[in-house]
């Protein structure tokens, strides 16, 4: 089985959306998960991811797809990613 796909992606560009992703890494280490991580600059198009993280600015466009959405206001912050997107990857992982 494939790991988890995740999209890390923040209108401020793909800086914003890189350091995102190390953070996203960080608590799924800390949780001892597997997903793959990836940063998406732009709105995706296609369905190949299971979640998304992402800022206020882009949630609107990515929640009118057929997956997850996770906000996130703070992106130095763990504990937000971790309070938000742990309960949705360890659903997403108990289908898988």
């Amino acid at each position: 089985m494939p790991p988890l796909r995740i999209a890390a992606s923040c209108a401020f560009g793909p800086n914003s959306s890189q350091v995102l992703k190390r953070r996203i890494e960080a608590v799924l280490r800390k949780h001892h998960l597997t997903a793959e991580v990836f940063v998406a600059d732009h709105i995706l198009d296609d369905d190949d991811y299971d979640l998304v993280i992402t800022s206020q600015e882009l949630a609107g466009a990515y929640m009118m797809k057929d997956k997850p959405v996770v906000v996130i206001s703070n992106f130095f912050a763990t504990h937000e990613i971790e309070r938000k997107g742990i309960p949705i990857l360890l659903e997403l992982l108990q289908r898988n």
